[in-house]
């Protein structure tokens, strides 16, 4: 993962170019971006929900609400994790994310 400072940053663009979102959903954006630049090779990356929520220090069902409300606008995929995880696997619904996101 970057460190935090650029993914701090990278929150800011994103709640400046789509005002709208919810700090917590324009997080979860930014984490889909930074999985997405660290593959690097242009292959669908995801993350986890759980993951998250430990990363971020908050309660799970708050980052599946705003996993579902992104998912709803056709912002990100998501998908069971698997097992009995009640994790949900998130991903770009796009194939350029963020700039998607800043053309706005």
């Amino acid at each position: 993962m970057a460190d935090e400072a650029a993914f701090e940053a990278l929150v800011g663009r994103i709640l400046a170019a789509r005002p709208a979102l919810q700090p917590l959903e324009a997080v979860l954006l930014a984490a889909v971006i930074e999985a997405q630049q660290d593959a690097g090779d242009g292959r669908r990356t995801g993350v986890d929900t759980g993951r998250l929520a430990r990363r971020f220090e908050i309660e799970h069902a708050l980052v599946r609400r705003s996993a579902a409300a992104l998912s709803a606008a056709g912002w990100l995929t998501t998908a069971p994790r698997g097992g009995r995880s009640p994790a949900l696997r998130l991903e770009s619904a796009l194939p350029d994310l963020l700039q998607t996101l800043e053309a706005g």
